[in-house]
């Protein structure tokens, strides 16, 4: 590090769990470039999200207060400071409270967001100069998502559903609209998505990343959210990459010998299921294919930093919102207190 300001970068994984990655232990090598960062960086062993659960979690990193504070305690936030209360689906903050990039921005960085966000409405940036969006949860908002808009440009706008491996039924609710090849409903599918592999949301996430530290200048410095909507399930790639890991060589873990009914809760968004053994495992594999296509695009990030000669002087942070599942304790998802 220089003595000028530091750039920072915060990457998210959406539902990444620890143990996916290799320098937390996992065994498959699929992510090289976060593992030399955490062998040279400096790596957590306990640190946990606030909130198992997007909204929440996000909220908390946009405003540094706890889910209660925001009044985010679950998908469906409200706005709950005002005299008229608004359902929406994403994070809605006090408008005139504080967030992270506004307090940034007036410290004099160029500040951005591209990815995932939740957080509505759209036009309210809570302080990034620069917002592009990529998430599935548009509802009618889709034809003003980035992501939606790239698709389109490419004529593949029909399948901005499929990249994400979900159906477009109306009435499904969260749990999502069963795929008859699977019997399954589709959250619960290792769904091999349409769209070629080079329009997927990760490389195009990656690209728009890149483009944006290659715009920037030694003398201001920067603070660039990524925010990759994988690994979420369902868990989709295109391929050639359905079988980047062998789901033979998947492992699954062993079950409790009955549900485990202390806990559910109120609200709770995971889903309840014993998946037969190869589904279970292709799951698995496609997941940590997702987790490795991310890793690719941290390695490119890092080489594009070092090419505009910005690495020395750039903080880079990798994290997630929440874990997953993944089948342990019969329940695939999220939204419960499990590590």
């Amino acid at each position: 590090m220089t003595a000028a300001p530091p750039n920072i970068i915060l990457i998210l994984a959406d539902s990444l769990r620890a143990d996916s990655l290799g320098c937390y232990g996992n065994p498959h090598g699929t992510t090289p470039n976060i593992d030399a960062m955490a062998e040279t960086g400096l790596r957590f062993e306990t640190c946990y999200s606030t909130s198992p659960l997007c909204v929440p979690a996000r909220s908390q990193l946009l405003s540094g207060k706890h889910c209660h504070e925001t009044g985010n305690m679950g998908n469906q936030a409200w706005r709950f400071h005002t005299d008229q209360p608004v359902e929406v689906d994403g994070v809605c903050l006090d408008p005139a409270g504080s967030t992270l990039p506004a307090q940034m921005a007036a410290s004099g960085y160029q500040t951005a967001h591209l990815g995932k966000n939740h957080f509505y409405p759209r036009d309210n940036g809570y302080g990034f100069n620069v917002l592009e969006q990529c998430d599935f949860y548009g509802r009618e908002l889709y034809e003003k998502d980035d992501y939606y808009l790239f698709l389109k440009e490419q004529g593949c706008e029909q399948l901005h559903k499929d990249a994400f491996g979900r159906m477009d039924v109306l009435g499904t609710g969260g749990g999502g609209a069963v795929r008859e090849s699977f019997g399954l409903i589709d959250r619960l599918c290792p769904y091999v998505s349409k769209l070629p592999a080079e329009l997927q949301a990760t490389p195009w996430l990656g690209n728009r990343a890149r483009g944006f530290i290659r715009r920037q200048t030694p003398q201001a410095p920067f603070f660039l959210v990524t925010s990759f909507y994988a690994p979420h399930d369902p868990y989709s790639v295109s391929p050639p990459h359905h079988e980047r890991i062998p789901w033979q060589e998947m492992k699954t873990p062993r079950l409790p010998e009955r549900e485990e009914a202390s806990s559910r809760h109120v609200g709770e968004q995971s889903l309840r299921a014993v998946l037969p053994d190869e589904i279970w495992k292709r799951n698995i594999a496609q997941y940590l294919a997702n987790v490795a296509l991310i890793d690719d695009e941290v390695g490119s990030i890092i080489d594009t930093l070092k090419k505009a000669a910005l690495y020395e002087n750039t903080l880079i942070l990798v994290t997630s919102d929440h874990g997953d599942t993944l089948g342990e304790h019969r329940i695939w998802g999220k939204n419960l207190m499990y590590e």
